[in-house]
């Protein structure tokens, strides 16, 4: 089950149309899929449902947030599957095509695991 849906990607492609619903879907597993083995993990990167963290301000650690199950994607990671939707929906120059690629990746970094290794 996709965490993107074919709503929200209508919406910021701004399509008013149903036509295409059925590609919309298949795109955005494609680019789920392609966000999940570029960050190295077996979900796409969410954050906490309370986040930020609510910790004591006298203790001097801070905890670190994990994400549970049913928490939302990550503001930043969901935009990015819209970049790798849009790319491959629209009739994108092919010079456009890397830039957009880019600027997912770029949204994606911050989350990736498994760097170095």
């Amino acid at each position: 089950m996709s965490e993107v849906t074919v709503l929200e990607v209508k919406q910021f492609l701004r399509i008013i149309h149903a036509g295409d619903d059925l590609l919309l879907q298949t795109l955005i597993d494609a680019a789920e899929d392609e966000a999940r083995r570029y960050l190295n993990r077996d979900q796409l990167a969410t954050l906490p449902l309370d986040y930020p963290p609510i910790y004591d301000s006298s203790s001097s650690e801070i905890p670190e947030p994990v994400p549970g199950p049913g928490d939302p994607i990550a503001p930043s990671v969901r935009i990015a599957i819209y970049y790798l939707v849009q790319c491959k929906y629209e009739n994108t120059k092919p010079d456009d095509i890397p830039k957009m690629r880019a600027a997912a990746e770029t949204l994606l970094q911050p989350y990736r695991t498994l760097l170095g290794t």
